[in-house]
């Protein structure tokens, strides 16, 4: 079953949502200074990261946006021309419905905001936020573990007693510092504002 172009357009401001979050959360949890997973740390980051959706309210019909062209701009368009509102058939009389289509004849609605959209971009919201979530936490761990193997493998390789680099993107104006005293832990235990050469 091919992907309608109101589908694919809302999985697109779905990918584009989650991006957000995953780029606001990985602020957030770089911020809180720990390593490792922590519900404190999650939970404060995740919270963030969904008031950081709420300035984009103001989209609440942009997912409905090729919905609104196609079905009533387009729609209206066509039956002003003469033409069947669905599928753009030229009709004779508006009396019967489509011999194209079947559908009825009568002008497309204007289209109004309604509890639908509102489901949708809700629905939309929440689910780039538990995607964008995932992603980041799955980010930030995986470079974790890359790092503590990179700390290891170096103090193998010349028995150097401390390595540190900058965390992954886009947490990178943080640094990670392992040492055989105190471990893997975030730059002096502190965020490390200035960006690493």
């Amino acid at each position: 079953m091919p992907i309608s172009l109101p589908n694919l357009f809302r999985g697109m401001i779905l990918l584009l949502l989650a991006a957000h979050v995953f780029y606001m959360y990985s602020m957030a949890r770089t911020l809180a200074g720990t390593i490792g997973w922590s519900w404190g740390t999650a939970t404060i980051a995740a919270g963030f990261a969904l008031i950081m959706l709420l300035p984009f309210i103001w989209a609440v019909a942009l997912p409905e946006y090729p919905e609104m062209y196609l079905r009533h701009v387009r729609g209206r368009r066509r039956f002003e021309r003469g033409e069947c509102p669905n599928c753009g058939y030229r009709i004779a009389t508006q009396d019967a419905p489509c011999s194209e289509c079947g559908s009825a004849i009568e002008a497309p609605e204007p289209y109004r905001i309604g509890r639908r959209t509102i489901r949708t971009f809700v629905l939309i919201n929440l689910c780039a936020w538990g995607l964008g979530l995932a992603a980041a936490e799955g980010w930030a761990q995986f470079d974790e573990r890359t790092f503590l193997q990179e700390a290891r493998a170096v103090h193998a390789a010349d028995g150097t007693a401390s390595y540190s680099r900058a965390r992954a993107w886009p947490s990178d104006s943080a640094r990670l510092q392992w040492d055989l005293d105190r471990g893997v832990r975030s730059h002096g235990e502190r965020i490390d504002w200035v960006h690493p050469r």
